[in-house]
């Protein structure tokens, strides 16, 4: 996975020469030794040839031989991240490695030799598998101080000695696998520090590839969800349709109900949608869901097919009622054909607001004050649950007339 970056490397010491006894106490080794493995986990956040970004940690084994300077026995774990790039000429980066433990104030849990390092390499290509530069480092690193003189005092001190080392390197790429060879001196007072050090590196580099794109999608430049290929108006956009010229082509729709204009029997006329063709997107003035052309009342609503109040009629000078508004003798409640009646008076003041308002009197002479109660909210909440507003209807209690009689009066 291009993305994640996972290393192991191991320097081996073939020779190694100076005085060891500063940091180990002991000789350096007179034979080849092999140093603490490393093992390294890296994120890629940005890939690219002429950028790239790494970030992650790498860890310290400690099994390798503390007398060629090499390993100490200590398990470490450096923070690190990376920048890379590359053109057709040159190509270099630089890592910045920091041990947590660096900052640590001194106690029993102190490493010695824990450090901050940056690196950088700057390479010029000879060839396609060839380069030539340069790669200085510098470091420093926490060095243990000795003892206290005071016997009871156990804790340490530490210092920081610095490491610089300007090499030159060449590099050479064969296949998955890269050498290296990098020399020069090295300055400053850290443990380990050469004063030439000759550096060999073999290494296998695993070909991690991006992932591919997914191809890209069919063309639809309009965005209508119509393929170019089967669109009669690739440049505009537009719904379905069966006849093939009109397919991805934008409709008309020039009084903006949805409703297409060849479609519209009333095309500049926000309407509803309808069957019947000749009535088909015309309005619906009486909101009875039957557009004005098969409404045979336009401004009362009622059922299809003839749009029509069946109780209550408006008329020039107020509603015309098949029956009068009764109630039970039992329950005081609206019989149902009264409820039906004055929900059909109100849903006609609804659909007509230039009406004013409707007055409903209740006669309740002789009744009990609380059945006259009773009575009275049955009549508003019949208005109030049909949603009309309280300025366009009242109910007024009669007490000068005798129980059993509602009457209905327009007020214009």
């Amino acid at each position: 996975m291009h993305w994640l970056a996972l290393d192991v490397a191991a320097p081996f010491g073939l020779v190694v020469s100076g005085d060891g006894r500063e940091r180990t106490g002991s000789p350096p080794a007179e034979s080849p030794r092999l140093g603490d493995p490393r093992i390294g986990v890296h994120f890629r956040p940005l890939d690219t040839v002429a950028l790239g970004v790494l970030v992650g940690a790498r860890f310290w084994v400690p099994v390798g031989s503390p007398d060629a300077y090499l390993g100490d026995k200590n398990p470490r774990f450096e923070v690190d991240g990376a920048v890379t790039g590359a053109s057709d000429d040159w190509l270099g980066g630089c890592s910045l490695g920091v041990s947590p433990l660096f900052f640590v104030p001194v106690g029993r849990s102190f490493h010695d030799g824990d450090r901050v390092a940056l690196a950088c390499a700057l390479h010029a290509k000879l060839a396609s598998i060839a380069t030539v530069g340069i790669e200085p480092s510098v470091a420093v690193y926490a060095n243990r101080d000795r003892p206290r003189l005071d016997p009871e005092d156990d804790t340490v001190g530490r210092s920081f000695r610095v490491q610089v080392e300007p090499l030159a390197a060449a590099r050479l790429r064969i296949g998955d696998f890269r050498v290296g060879l990098a020399v020069g001196p090295g300055f400053g007072s850290a443990a380990g520090t050469p004063a030439f050090r000759n550096v060999v590196t073999i290494a296998y580099v695993g070909a991690g590839e991006q992932e591919k794109p997914p191809p890209p999608p069919p063309p639809d430049a309009d965005l209508d969800k119509i393929l170019d290929a089967n669109d009669a108006c690739p440049r505009q956009a537009g719904p379905d349709s069966k006849d093939p010229k009109k397919r991805g082509c934008p409709s008309t729709d020039r009084d903006a109900d949805g409703i297409p204009d060849e479609e519209d029997f009333c095309p500049d006329e926000n309407g509803i949608p309808h069957p019947d063709p000749n009535a088909n997107g015309c309005p619906d003035s009486d909101n009875d869901q039957l557009p004005d052309p098969v409404d045979s009342c336009t401004t009362e609503p009622g059922p299809a097919p003839e749009g029509c109040p069946k109780n209550a009629r408006l008329e020039r000078d107020g509603f015309r009622l098949a029956a009068p508004i009764a109630f039970d003798a039992r329950t005081n409640s609206l019989t149902p054909a009264s409820r039906v009646t004055l929900e059909e008076v109100a849903a006609t003041m609804r659909a007509n607001p230039k009406l004013g308002q409707v007055s409903v009197s209740l006669a309740v002479k002789g009744l009990k004050p609380e059945i006259a109660d009773k009575r009275a909210q049955e009549l508003f909440l019949v208005f109030r649950q049909a949603n009309l507003t309280d300025e366009r209807f009242e109910v007024v209690i009669r007490e000068d007339l005798k129980a059993g009689t509602v009457d209905l009066r327009l007020v214009r």
